[in-house]
């Protein structure tokens, strides 16, 4: 049951915030992409959404995300088959647009940010968890500028207080990354070990 609320309080909060950050409610018009779906949540929580947005699930794994797959298509009703898309690759090689990006626990942060900046456009939005520890605030600043976008606000999941400490940080894409900018993976993952050791560091 935890791993059904935890992922639908996720989604109630993050369509919020993406209202208040664009202006617009998620819709039958808002192409939503859930970023290493794994078992399919967010992601399947947004499908089920009254006017459901067009979703994308994109992980680059099969085993389990393709199990939702097979149940969504269970449903033969051509409005199910159109809204929804699964795609079986890795984020970096991706192409396309997308109003809202959802991620649950793909890469750390920040670099998730790197990973899928190139998926959206000036307005979009991405709603992660916000993690527990995060990069020194101004380094941080600096590297979601590279990447074209700006950090609106974290909101605390009151319902899941009982997990811990839960919320969502939400980011506005403001313009295109700049140049040198997304890198390539392994830029990116050297960066991740870099901020690991930084925050085992700090812990001591």
């Amino acid at each position: 049951e935890r791993h059904v609320y935890e992922p639908l309080c996720f989604a109630e909060h993050a369509a919020e915030a993406y209202y208040v950050a664009s202006g617009q409610p998620v819709s039958r018009e808002t192409s939503v992409m859930d970023a290493g779906s794994g078992p399919g949540l967010p992601g399947y929580m947004f499908a089920c959404h009254t006017g459901a947005p067009r979703v994308t699930f994109l992980d680059s794994s099969r085993r389990r995300l393709s199990r939702v797959e097979t149940f969504a298509r269970a449903d033969d009703s051509e409005e199910n088959n159109t809204q929804m898309r699964f795609l079986y690759r890795r984020a970096e090689e991706l192409t396309g647009r997308f109003d809202l990006i959802v991620s649950r626990a793909l890469i750390p942060f920040p670099a998730i940010v790197e990973l899928v900046a190139h998926l959206q456009e000036s307005g979009g939005i991405l709603i992660l968890w916000a993690p527990r520890t995060t990069p020194d605030p101004g380094k941080l600043k600096i590297y979601l500028d590279a990447l074209g976008y700006v950090s609106r606000e974290t909101l605390p999941v009151p319902e899941l207080a009982f997990l811990g400490h839960r919320s969502i940080i939400v980011l506005k894409k403001q313009r295109a990354s700049r140049k040198g900018y997304p890198r390539k993976w392994k830029e990116i993952k050297d960066s991740i070990s870099e901020w690991n050791k930084v925050q085992s560091t700090e812990k001591l």
